[in-house]
């Protein structure tokens, strides 16, 4: 019994080791319904709004994320920062309501991309996230505190995991659609604006967290070394 105790905790041991990865966004904007052959939007930010928004149009944020020197390790927590600057282009009146989504990283670039390849490419294909950048919140009123400059974390659930793994396990390139809820509400709202960055928000960028394992060969390794320990002590 004692030597299965110590063996357990040789596994143990080294599953606590998780670590931690965090990366910026390396490309990041929107594109218009209004103007459907205009490539990416990068210099205003990403917005997201629906197309009940001033002008009618919707708008689709895209963010894109290199994960490719993540290749053999196992995921086990994934979170996404957005950071918001409610002013200029966007409207704290607004309420914030948005779904996310994974997109093939292949064929069309994502700074290539403009709504008609979008829709062409990549809408029908794409992988809806649980909760990993889906938010609901209110807008703000007269006696609450506006949401002005404020970062958004988001935590991805166990299927969301899962999309993140399988785009490290491929080609390491995680591309992402933000789309606005369609319901009928002037939802109208501008992440990452790269022109108000804080103290705490560098640049403005969103910012995807991954908590990850030693690659399973590496555990294995180590686990045999404790079993080669253990017969050890016991001859």
């Amino acid at each position: 019994m004692g030597r299965m105790i110590l063996f357990l905790l040789v596994l143990l041991v080294v599953a606590s080791t998780a670590s931690a990865f965090e990366v910026q966004a390396g490309t990041d904007g929107w594109i218009r319904e209004a103007d459907p052959s205009h490539s990416l939007y990068e210099v205003d930010g990403i917005s997201v709004w629906s197309s009940s928004g001033n002008d009618g149009a919707r708008r689709y944020g895209l963010i894109e994320f290199d994960l490719s020197s993540l290749a053999g390790e196992t995921v086990t927590e994934v979170h996404l920062d957005l950071f918001s600057a409610l002013h200029g282009y966007s409207d704290y009146s607004k309420p914030i309501k948005q779904s996310i989504y994974e997109i093939d990283s292949s064929g069309t670039a994502l700074g290539n991309l403009d709504w008609n390849t979008y829709i062409a490419e990549k809408d029908a294909g794409k992988a809806a996230f649980e909760t990993l950048g889906a938010y609901d919140l209110p807008a703000a009123s007269d006696v609450s505190p506006l949401y002005d400059n404020v970062y958004v974390l988001s935590t991805g659930s166990a299927a969301d995991i899962s999309l993140v793994q399988n785009a490290i396990d491929g080609d390491g390139i995680l591309s992402l659609v933000l789309i606005a809820a369609e319901d009928g509400t002037d939802y109208a709202q501008s992440w990452g604006d790269g022109e108000a960055g804080w103290a705490g928000a560098p640049d403005g960028n969103p910012v995807l967290y991954v908590n990850q394992i030693p690659e399973p060969a590496t555990l294995t390794l180590i686990g045999l070394g404790g079993v080669a320990l253990l017969r050890r002590k016991r001859t």
